[in-house]
């Protein structure tokens, strides 16, 4: 999904990704695309993955948030380094809903009609 911001200077894409095997398994995430095309990564909300880490309190073993730091950005880097758990999802279809508010991107709905209306039961 490419994005442009209201005032029409700044433009944007969204990925999504979802494991069909271990749906707890995604990422949701927002990237800024310069002036010359080249994107780096802003936010991406994960859920619970955890593959290729030893130890089950790590942040990866639970639903969590990337960001990139000021001072990465500052310094020149894209690294998503700063990793935090959130209790703000507890699933893909939540977290795809918390993370268009979070980031505050309008008329999502038309290109996910599936998602934007409730599940009932």
């Amino acid at each position: 999904m490419k994005l442009i911001s209201e005032d029409k200077q700044y433009s944007f894409s969204v990925f999504i990704r979802q494991n069909t095997e271990f749906t707890e398994n995604f990422s949701i995430g927002l990237s800024y695309i310069d002036t010359t095309g080249k994107e780096f990564k802003l936010i991406r909300f994960n859920g619970n993955h955890g593959e290729n880490k030893n130890r089950t309190d790590h942040p990866h073993f639970h639903y969590h948030i990337h960001t990139i730091s000021i001072e990465n950005l500052n310094n020149g880097s894209t690294e998503l380094s700063d990793v935090s758990i959130t209790d703000k999802y507890a699933a893909f279809e939540d977290a795809l809903l918390y993370f268009f508010d979070f980031t505050n991107i309008k008329e999502w709905q038309k290109y996910l009609p599936s998602i934007a209306e409730p599940k009932l039961l």
